[in-house]
Protein backbone atom coordinates (compact mmCIF):
# COMPACT_ATOMS: atom_id res chain seq x y z
CA UNK A 1 0.00 0.00 0.00
CA UNK A 2 1.78 3.64 -1.03
CA UNK A 3 1.49 6.20 1.93
CA UNK A 4 -0.49 8.21 -0.29
CA UNK A 5 -3.64 5.51 -0.15
CA UNK A 6 -3.00 5.81 3.63
CA UNK A 7 -5.84 7.17 6.12
CA UNK A 8 -4.86 8.28 9.20
CA UNK A 9 -7.00 5.40 11.07
CA UNK A 10 -4.83 2.75 9.59
CA UNK A 11 -1.75 4.78 9.70
CA UNK A 12 -2.10 5.00 13.36
CA UNK A 13 -2.66 1.13 13.84
CA UNK A 14 -0.51 -0.65 11.58
CA UNK A 15 2.59 1.34 10.51
CA UNK A 16 3.15 3.95 13.40
CA UNK A 17 5.34 2.74 16.11
CA UNK A 18 3.58 4.44 18.77
CA UNK A 19 5.22 7.31 21.02
CA UNK A 20 8.76 7.21 20.03
CA UNK A 21 11.46 8.79 22.29
CA UNK A 22 12.26 12.33 20.60
CA UNK A 23 15.53 12.38 18.47
CA UNK A 24 18.98 13.22 20.28
CA UNK A 25 19.53 16.86 19.96
CA UNK A 26 15.98 17.82 19.36
CA UNK A 27 14.39 21.30 20.65
CA UNK A 28 11.35 22.86 20.91
CA UNK A 29 10.05 25.56 18.10
CA UNK A 30 10.52 28.30 21.16
CA UNK A 31 14.15 27.38 21.37
CA UNK A 32 14.84 26.89 17.47
CA UNK A 33 13.34 30.63 17.15
CA UNK A 34 16.38 32.06 19.52
CA UNK A 35 19.29 29.98 17.80
CA UNK A 36 21.20 32.02 14.49
CA UNK A 37 21.68 30.12 11.24
CA UNK A 38 21.68 26.26 11.16
CA UNK A 39 20.17 23.11 11.27
CA UNK A 40 17.92 21.60 14.19
CA UNK A 41 15.70 18.68 14.88
CA UNK A 42 13.16 20.84 15.79
CA UNK A 43 9.52 19.28 18.02
CA UNK A 44 6.57 21.26 17.67
CA UNK A 45 2.59 20.54 16.96
CA UNK A 46 1.05 20.71 13.26
CA UNK A 47 -0.48 24.17 12.41
CA UNK A 48 -1.77 25.75 9.56
CA UNK A 49 -1.99 22.90 7.11
CA UNK A 50 0.88 21.41 7.46
CA UNK A 51 2.88 25.08 7.26
CA UNK A 52 4.23 25.84 10.66
CA UNK A 53 4.74 24.16 13.85
CA UNK A 54 3.91 25.59 17.40
CA UNK A 55 4.59 25.10 21.14
CA UNK A 56 3.24 26.89 23.56
CA UNK A 57 3.04 30.31 22.23
CA UNK A 58 6.00 30.24 19.33
CA UNK A 59 4.96 29.33 16.21
CA UNK A 60 7.73 28.49 13.33
CA UNK A 61 6.91 28.81 9.67
CA UNK A 62 8.53 27.36 6.60
CA UNK A 63 9.15 30.02 4.25
CA UNK A 64 9.90 26.58 2.23
CA UNK A 65 9.72 23.24 1.88
CA UNK A 66 12.92 21.08 0.79
CA UNK A 67 13.18 17.07 0.94
CA UNK A 68 16.63 16.53 1.44
CA UNK A 69 17.92 12.68 3.14
CA UNK A 70 17.08 13.49 7.15
CA UNK A 71 19.67 13.40 9.32
CA UNK A 72 21.40 10.23 10.84
CA UNK A 73 19.25 10.99 14.52
CA UNK A 74 16.38 10.88 12.46
CA UNK A 75 16.46 7.89 10.37
CA UNK A 76 15.59 5.21 12.58
CA UNK A 77 12.18 7.10 12.75
CA UNK A 78 9.19 6.48 10.34
CA UNK A 79 8.36 9.19 8.19
CA UNK A 80 4.46 10.06 8.14
CA UNK A 81 2.58 10.83 5.04
CA UNK A 82 1.30 14.45 5.48
CA UNK A 83 -2.17 13.06 4.53
CA UNK A 84 -1.88 11.11 7.82
CA UNK A 85 -1.67 13.93 10.35
CA UNK A 86 -4.16 16.63 11.73
CA UNK A 87 -3.36 19.99 13.21
CA UNK A 88 -2.38 19.24 16.79
CA UNK A 89 -0.57 16.35 16.48
CA UNK A 90 3.11 16.71 17.87
CA UNK A 91 5.88 16.22 15.27
CA UNK A 92 9.49 16.68 14.73
CA UNK A 93 11.67 17.24 11.63
CA UNK A 94 14.90 18.54 10.47
CA UNK A 95 14.77 22.57 9.79
CA UNK A 96 17.56 25.24 8.74
CA UNK A 97 17.35 29.13 10.01
CA UNK A 98 18.97 31.28 7.80
CA UNK A 99 18.27 35.19 7.79
CA UNK A 100 15.51 34.84 10.54
CA UNK A 101 13.78 32.46 8.11
CA UNK A 102 12.77 28.62 8.55
CA UNK A 103 12.62 26.23 6.05
CA UNK A 104 11.87 22.62 6.30
CA UNK A 105 14.50 19.84 4.77
CA UNK A 106 12.77 16.84 5.86
CA UNK A 107 9.59 14.97 6.20
CA UNK A 108 7.53 14.87 9.76
CA UNK A 109 7.92 12.64 12.13
CA UNK A 110 5.15 11.93 14.42
CA UNK A 111 5.84 11.57 18.20
CA UNK A 112 2.43 12.10 20.11
CA UNK A 113 -1.26 12.42 17.95
CA UNK A 114 -3.26 14.85 18.69
CA UNK A 115 -6.99 12.67 19.68
CA UNK A 116 -9.23 15.14 21.72
CA UNK A 117 -11.33 17.51 19.14
CA UNK A 118 -9.98 20.86 18.51
CA UNK A 119 -6.78 22.49 20.82
CA UNK A 120 -7.86 24.29 23.23
CA UNK A 121 -7.94 28.11 22.53
CA UNK A 122 -9.02 30.00 25.94
CA UNK A 123 -6.14 28.70 27.83
CA UNK A 124 -3.74 31.50 29.95
CA UNK A 125 -0.97 33.25 27.91
CA UNK A 126 2.74 32.36 29.53
CA UNK A 127 3.28 36.03 30.58
CA UNK A 128 -0.16 35.83 32.49
CA UNK A 129 0.83 32.44 34.50
CA UNK A 130 4.23 34.62 34.96
CA UNK A 131 2.65 37.38 35.93
CA UNK A 132 0.40 35.00 38.99
CA UNK A 133 3.19 33.54 39.82
CA UNK A 134 5.42 37.03 40.42
CA UNK A 135 2.14 38.43 42.23
CA UNK A 136 2.27 35.75 45.04
CA UNK A 137 5.82 36.03 45.16
CA UNK A 138 5.80 39.48 45.91
CA UNK A 139 2.63 38.96 48.17
CA UNK A 140 5.01 36.94 50.02
CA UNK A 141 8.02 38.98 50.03
CA UNK A 142 5.86 41.90 51.67
CA UNK A 143 4.88 39.81 54.74
CA UNK A 144 8.19 38.55 55.55
CA UNK A 145 9.72 41.84 55.08
CA UNK A 146 7.42 42.68 57.35
CA UNK A 147 8.35 40.15 59.92
CA UNK A 148 5.50 37.93 59.79
CA UNK A 149 6.13 34.11 59.87
CA UNK A 150 5.04 31.72 57.15
CA UNK A 151 2.74 28.90 58.15
CA UNK A 152 1.47 26.57 56.81
CA UNK A 153 -1.75 24.52 58.17
CA UNK A 154 -3.62 20.94 57.24
CA UNK A 155 -5.82 20.78 54.07
CA UNK A 156 -7.76 18.33 56.23
CA UNK A 157 -9.77 19.98 59.20
CA UNK A 158 -12.56 19.15 61.47
CA UNK A 159 -14.31 21.85 60.66
CA UNK A 160 -14.98 23.80 57.77
CA UNK A 161 -16.35 26.99 60.17
CA UNK A 162 -19.54 27.84 60.84
CA UNK A 163 -20.45 31.09 58.93
CA UNK A 164 -24.10 30.41 57.82
CA UNK A 165 -23.48 32.30 54.65
CA UNK A 166 -20.28 29.76 53.46
CA UNK A 167 -20.83 26.03 52.27
CA UNK A 168 -17.75 23.37 52.06
CA UNK A 169 -16.73 20.07 50.90
CA UNK A 170 -16.69 17.33 53.31
CA UNK A 171 -13.81 14.61 52.89
CA UNK A 172 -14.39 10.85 53.36
CA UNK A 173 -11.47 8.48 53.89
CA UNK A 174 -11.65 5.24 51.64
CA UNK A 175 -8.69 3.15 53.14
CA UNK A 176 -7.16 2.03 56.41
CA UNK A 177 -9.14 5.23 58.07
CA UNK A 178 -12.34 5.07 56.43
CA UNK A 179 -13.92 4.22 59.89
CA UNK A 180 -12.50 7.56 60.91
CA UNK A 181 -14.67 10.51 61.39
CA UNK A 182 -15.10 12.79 57.63
CA UNK A 183 -12.97 15.79 57.24
CA UNK A 184 -13.53 18.73 55.79
CA UNK A 185 -11.40 20.87 53.00
CA UNK A 186 -10.80 24.60 54.60
CA UNK A 187 -13.30 27.02 53.07
CA UNK A 188 -10.55 29.07 55.27
CA UNK A 189 -6.89 28.96 57.49
CA UNK A 190 -8.90 30.88 60.06
CA UNK A 191 -9.37 28.36 62.47
CA UNK A 192 -6.04 26.49 62.02
CA UNK A 193 -4.26 30.50 61.83
CA UNK A 194 -5.86 30.97 65.21
CA UNK A 195 -4.73 27.97 67.11
CA UNK A 196 -1.07 28.24 65.53
CA UNK A 197 -1.82 32.38 67.30
CA UNK A 198 -3.11 30.86 70.49
CA UNK A 199 0.70 28.99 70.13
CA UNK A 200 2.09 32.78 70.56
CA UNK A 201 3.28 32.80 67.29
CA UNK A 202 2.39 36.79 67.03
CA UNK A 203 2.33 37.97 63.45
CA UNK A 204 1.75 35.11 60.73
CA UNK A 205 0.35 34.73 57.62
CA UNK A 206 -0.42 32.11 54.97
CA UNK A 207 -1.33 31.90 50.88
CA UNK A 208 -3.86 28.88 51.20
CA UNK A 209 -6.07 27.07 48.49
CA UNK A 210 -9.38 26.95 49.69
CA UNK A 211 -12.72 25.53 48.54
CA UNK A 212 -16.22 26.79 49.03
CA UNK A 213 -19.23 25.10 47.86
CA UNK A 214 -20.56 28.54 45.76
CA UNK A 215 -21.75 28.85 42.49
CA UNK A 216 -19.13 29.25 39.63
CA UNK A 217 -18.91 32.77 38.45
CA UNK A 218 -16.46 35.02 36.74
CA UNK A 219 -15.60 35.83 40.20
CA UNK A 220 -15.74 32.61 42.00
CA UNK A 221 -14.18 29.27 41.36
CA UNK A 222 -14.74 26.03 43.49
CA UNK A 223 -10.91 26.54 44.74
CA UNK A 224 -8.79 29.73 44.96
CA UNK A 225 -6.56 31.07 46.85
CA UNK A 226 -6.81 32.77 50.11
CA UNK A 227 -3.87 34.81 51.72
CA UNK A 228 -4.90 35.52 55.53
CA UNK A 229 -2.83 36.97 58.02
CA UNK A 230 -3.09 37.97 61.82
CA UNK A 231 -1.54 40.70 63.92
CA UNK A 232 -0.87 40.77 67.77
CA UNK A 233 -2.43 43.42 69.60
CA UNK A 234 -3.52 45.54 66.27
CA UNK A 235 -7.29 46.54 66.01
CA UNK A 236 -8.82 47.31 62.87
CA UNK A 237 -7.52 50.32 61.95
CA UNK A 238 -4.08 49.02 61.98
CA UNK A 239 -5.18 46.32 59.79
CA UNK A 240 -6.57 48.93 57.29
CA UNK A 241 -3.25 50.29 57.19
CA UNK A 242 -1.24 47.15 56.72
CA UNK A 243 -3.76 46.39 53.76
CA UNK A 244 -3.18 50.24 52.19
CA UNK A 245 0.98 49.00 52.71
CA UNK A 246 0.24 45.74 51.20
CA UNK A 247 -1.50 47.47 47.47
CA UNK A 248 1.24 50.62 47.45
CA UNK A 249 4.21 47.38 47.69
CA UNK A 250 2.06 45.24 44.64
CA UNK A 251 1.68 48.31 42.80
CA UNK A 252 5.65 49.60 43.43
CA UNK A 253 6.83 46.17 42.85
CA UNK A 254 4.71 45.31 39.84
CA UNK A 255 5.21 48.83 37.80
CA UNK A 256 1.02 49.19 38.26
CA UNK A 257 -0.75 52.16 36.65
CA UNK A 258 -3.69 52.66 39.33
CA UNK A 259 -5.23 54.68 42.06
CA UNK A 260 -4.78 52.67 45.41
CA UNK A 261 -5.21 55.05 48.17
CA UNK A 262 -8.03 53.60 49.88
CA UNK A 263 -11.31 55.56 50.53
CA UNK A 264 -12.73 54.60 54.21
CA UNK A 265 -16.54 54.93 54.91
CA UNK A 266 -18.57 53.50 57.75
CA UNK A 267 -22.22 51.60 57.04
CA UNK A 268 -23.78 54.27 59.04
CA UNK A 269 -22.02 56.60 55.93
CA UNK A 270 -23.14 54.36 52.95
CA UNK A 271 -26.48 53.90 53.46
CA UNK A 272 -27.10 57.74 54.59
CA UNK A 273 -25.35 58.56 51.13
CA UNK A 274 -26.36 56.42 48.86
CA UNK A 275 -30.26 55.31 50.35
CA UNK A 276 -30.67 58.54 52.42
CA UNK A 277 -31.13 56.29 55.62
CA UNK A 278 -30.13 56.74 58.94
CA UNK A 279 -28.58 52.91 60.46
CA UNK A 280 -27.94 52.62 63.88
CA UNK A 281 -27.03 49.48 65.67
CA UNK A 282 -30.65 49.42 67.09
CA UNK A 283 -32.53 49.97 63.58
CA UNK A 284 -35.36 47.01 63.88
CA UNK A 285 -36.02 44.64 61.48
CA UNK A 286 -39.44 46.44 60.27
CA UNK A 287 -37.45 49.71 59.90
CA UNK A 288 -35.26 47.80 57.54
CA UNK A 289 -38.03 45.79 55.95
CA UNK A 290 -39.49 49.22 55.27
CA UNK A 291 -36.39 50.51 53.64
CA UNK A 292 -36.57 47.12 51.50
CA UNK A 293 -40.36 47.82 50.18
CA UNK A 294 -39.15 51.67 49.72
CA UNK A 295 -36.39 50.70 47.33
CA UNK A 296 -38.78 47.54 45.82
CA UNK A 297 -36.70 44.52 47.13
CA UNK A 298 -38.63 42.01 47.63
CA UNK A 299 -38.54 40.27 51.33
CA UNK A 300 -40.28 37.36 52.87
CA UNK A 301 -41.68 37.25 56.60
CA UNK A 302 -39.22 34.28 57.58
CA UNK A 303 -36.34 36.91 56.82
CA UNK A 304 -33.68 37.08 59.17
CA UNK A 305 -32.63 41.14 59.94
CA UNK A 306 -29.60 40.07 57.94
CA UNK A 307 -31.46 38.41 55.30
CA UNK A 308 -33.26 41.95 54.82
CA UNK A 309 -29.69 43.81 55.25
CA UNK A 310 -28.01 41.76 53.09
CA UNK A 311 -30.89 41.35 50.16
CA UNK A 312 -30.37 46.28 50.39
CA UNK A 313 -26.44 45.10 49.94
CA UNK A 314 -26.13 42.88 47.08
CA UNK A 315 -29.30 44.68 44.94
CA UNK A 316 -28.94 48.22 46.05
CA UNK A 317 -25.37 49.40 47.59
CA UNK A 318 -23.02 46.82 46.11
CA UNK A 319 -23.77 47.67 42.38
CA UNK A 320 -23.03 51.30 42.91
CA UNK A 321 -19.59 50.56 44.47
CA UNK A 322 -18.73 49.52 40.80
CA UNK A 323 -18.29 53.30 39.61
CA UNK A 324 -15.80 53.54 42.45
CA UNK A 325 -11.97 53.72 40.83
CA UNK A 326 -10.25 53.92 44.25
CA UNK A 327 -10.48 50.47 46.43
CA UNK A 328 -13.02 51.07 49.84
CA UNK A 329 -13.17 50.07 53.10
CA UNK A 330 -16.89 49.92 54.59
CA UNK A 331 -16.14 49.12 58.61
CA UNK A 332 -18.43 49.14 61.75
CA UNK A 333 -20.84 46.88 61.00
CA UNK A 334 -24.04 46.01 61.95
CA UNK A 335 -23.93 44.26 65.77
CA UNK A 336 -25.84 40.75 64.34
CA UNK A 337 -22.94 40.46 62.09
CA UNK A 338 -20.20 39.88 64.73
CA UNK A 339 -19.69 36.17 64.58
CA UNK A 340 -15.89 36.34 65.11
CA UNK A 341 -15.15 40.04 66.27
CA UNK A 342 -15.44 42.86 69.06
CA UNK A 343 -18.21 45.21 69.44
CA UNK A 344 -17.07 48.79 69.63
CA UNK A 345 -18.12 51.18 72.05
CA UNK A 346 -21.04 52.66 69.76
CA UNK A 347 -22.10 49.45 69.12
CA UNK A 348 -21.07 48.17 65.93
CA UNK A 349 -19.46 45.05 65.17
CA UNK A 350 -15.83 46.14 64.42
CA UNK A 351 -14.93 44.70 61.36
CA UNK A 352 -14.47 45.84 58.03
CA UNK A 353 -14.91 44.84 53.95
CA UNK A 354 -12.48 46.29 50.80
CA UNK A 355 -14.15 46.51 47.81
CA UNK A 356 -12.82 47.57 44.60
CA UNK A 357 -14.90 47.90 41.20
CA UNK A 358 -17.91 46.58 43.18
CA UNK A 359 -15.91 43.28 43.48
CA UNK A 360 -15.55 42.10 47.15
CA UNK A 361 -12.19 41.54 48.12
CA UNK A 362 -11.12 41.00 51.81
CA UNK A 363 -13.27 40.69 55.27
CA UNK A 364 -10.97 41.75 58.39
CA UNK A 365 -12.17 41.48 62.29
CA UNK A 366 -11.12 42.84 65.52
CA UNK A 367 -10.45 39.37 67.11
CA UNK A 368 -12.61 38.27 69.75
CA UNK A 369 -10.61 35.79 71.90
CA UNK A 370 -13.26 34.70 74.53
CA UNK A 371 -13.74 31.23 73.90
CA UNK A 372 -17.32 30.66 75.50
CA UNK A 373 -18.78 33.94 73.76
CA UNK A 374 -17.51 32.37 70.43
CA UNK A 375 -18.68 29.18 71.06
CA UNK A 376 -21.98 30.82 71.61
CA UNK A 377 -21.60 33.22 68.25
CA UNK A 378 -20.75 29.51 66.64
CA UNK A 379 -23.72 27.77 68.11
CA UNK A 380 -25.88 31.01 66.54
CA UNK A 381 -24.39 30.50 63.20
CA UNK A 382 -25.33 26.69 63.24
CA UNK A 383 -28.75 27.60 64.36
CA UNK A 384 -28.75 29.97 61.14
CA UNK A 385 -28.03 27.25 58.75
CA UNK A 386 -30.75 24.44 60.59
CA UNK A 387 -33.59 27.18 59.82
CA UNK A 388 -31.67 27.93 55.99
CA UNK A 389 -32.12 23.90 55.40
CA UNK A 390 -28.26 23.88 55.09
CA UNK A 391 -25.90 20.77 55.62
CA UNK A 392 -24.83 21.07 59.80
CA UNK A 393 -21.34 21.07 60.32
CA UNK A 394 -19.19 19.98 63.29
CA UNK A 395 -17.85 22.28 66.12
CA UNK A 396 -13.76 22.86 66.12
CA UNK A 397 -13.25 21.95 69.62
CA UNK A 398 -9.67 22.02 69.29
CA UNK A 399 -9.89 26.26 68.07
CA UNK A 400 -12.61 26.34 71.16
CA UNK A 401 -9.66 24.51 73.79
CA UNK A 402 -6.60 26.98 72.02
CA UNK A 403 -8.76 29.63 72.73
CA UNK A 404 -8.93 28.42 76.29
CA UNK A 405 -5.41 28.81 76.69
CA UNK A 406 -5.38 32.46 76.54
CA UNK A 407 -4.88 33.96 72.71
CA UNK A 408 -3.29 37.09 72.62
CA UNK A 409 -6.29 40.22 71.44
CA UNK A 410 -5.34 41.78 68.14
CA UNK A 411 -6.67 41.36 64.81
CA UNK A 412 -7.26 39.23 61.72
CA UNK A 413 -8.10 39.18 58.04
CA UNK A 414 -8.76 37.61 54.68
CA UNK A 415 -7.78 38.35 51.36
CA UNK A 416 -8.94 36.48 48.26
CA UNK A 417 -5.75 36.21 45.93
CA UNK A 418 -7.43 35.51 42.56
CA UNK A 419 -9.62 38.65 42.46
CA UNK A 420 -7.13 40.98 43.44
CA UNK A 421 -4.68 39.55 40.59
CA UNK A 422 -7.96 39.73 38.12
CA UNK A 423 -8.34 43.59 39.06
CA UNK A 424 -4.71 44.58 38.97
CA UNK A 425 -4.07 43.25 35.62
CA UNK A 426 -7.51 43.85 34.13
CA UNK A 427 -9.02 40.74 33.52
CA UNK A 428 -12.48 39.98 33.35
CA UNK A 429 -12.88 36.68 34.39
CA UNK A 430 -11.06 34.53 36.73
CA UNK A 431 -10.77 31.67 34.17
CA UNK A 432 -8.46 33.89 32.09
CA UNK A 433 -5.13 33.03 34.53
CA UNK A 434 -6.65 29.38 35.33
CA UNK A 435 -4.92 26.64 33.83
CA UNK A 436 -7.29 24.34 34.91
CA UNK A 437 -10.66 26.01 35.56
CA UNK A 438 -14.17 24.91 36.76
CA UNK A 439 -16.52 25.45 34.58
Amino acid sequence: MSKESLNRTSYLEEHWRPYPQAPAGAILVSEALLLGSGRHIVVGRISNNNNSLQYSEAEMCFAEVIDEAPENNLKSMLATPENCLVEGDLVCTLIERFSGLSRRLSPFYLLAPYRNGAQASDKPKVKTLKDWNCFLDFVRQFFEENGFLAIETPFLVPSPGTDAQIDGFEVRALGVNKGQTSFYLPTSPEFSLKKAWAMDYPNIFEIKTCFRDESITSLHQLEFKMLEWYEALAQSDHLIDRLQALFDYLKRKLNLELNSQFVIKTWKQVFADLLDFDLKPETSIEELKNLATQLEIHWSASDSWNDVFHRIQIEKIEPLFKSLKQPLIVKSFPPSQNTFCRMTEEGWADRFELYWHGVELANAFNEINDPQEQMQRMARDLQEKQRDNKTLVAFDHELLNSLSQGMCPGAGIALGLDRLFMLLYKKSDLKEFRLFPQN
